[in-house]
């Protein structure tokens, strides 16, 4: 009974529900539950909803930037459909309570596991597919990943983490500082305000439903007023 009660909260933040109930429930049976041998719905819908999952994104990226060549789409599709994006996705949702384990994996920590969250939610969007259509399926991955595409920037495509911390060892101001400064909403829409300082900067504060896009965006937001700090420097 909690499964299907988790199940029904899944759809209800999904904002689709399933005509049919079985294939949803399928779709998120872990393999561990089946004995060996048996052909697992959770492995076959993975294997579609990452070539939906793929094809969506790809489309919007191409219709977004009309004027940037392949290698450009390409390192933004790799980003976006990345297991890492998967799982903090899966996690917004609370997709790892919908899932169904066996007792081993369970007491593993399945529902925790990153790579089991990235396959379960293109299980799911493989399922979503197959009960509807393309169109729907487009519109549910694209609310899903909404935050993601509207913080991501090519910029971020290359992790602005990572690119704060170069330049702020290139400058010799020591590593950026992250620091959360609220947590609120609900357990399957939670929001992170996070804080980063670097020496000589104004702190800049980033926003996302998990603490590292929250860090991203504020580190994305740092690399900003750095580089309207060099420009108004050089005028």
């Amino acid at each position: 009974m909690d499964h299907l009660k988790e199940l029904q909260k899944l759809q209800e933040c999904l904002e689709y529900q399933f005509q049919n109930q079985e294939l949803i429930r399928d779709v998120l049976t872990h393999p561990s539950c089946l004995k060996k041998g048996v052909t697992s719905a959770f492995e076959r819908c993975e294997f579609l909803g990452d070539r939906v999952l793929g094809l969506v994104i790809a489309c919007y990226l191409y219709q977004t930037f009309p004027h940037k060549k392949e290698g450009f789409l390409a390192k933004g599709l790799a980003y976006l459909v990345r297991k890492d994006t998967l799982a903090m996705i899966a996690r917004e949702i609370d997709l790892g309570r919908a899932i169904h384990f066996s007792k081993g994996e369970k007491k593993l920590g399945g529902a925790e596991k990153d790579r089991v969250l990235a396959n379960a939610l293109e299980a799911l969007i493989g399922a979503l597919y197959l009960e509807s259509n393309l169109d729907n399926a487009r519109l549910i991955v694209l609310r899903l990943w909404k935050h993601h595409l509207d913080v991501a920037t090519p910029e971020d495509w290359e992790d602005p983490k990572s690119r704060l911390q170069e330049i702020a060892q290139a400058q010799q101001l020591g590593l950026p500082i992250y620091n959360i400064l609220e947590e609120n909403g609900p357990a399957h829409a939670p929001l992170f305000v996070m804080e980063v300082t670097l020496s000589s900067y104004p702190p800049a504060i980033g926003e996302g439903p998990s603490k590292k896009l929250a860090e991203q965006e504020a580190a994305h937001k740092m690399l900003q007023i750095i580089e309207e700090n060099l420009g108004e420097n050089n005028e």
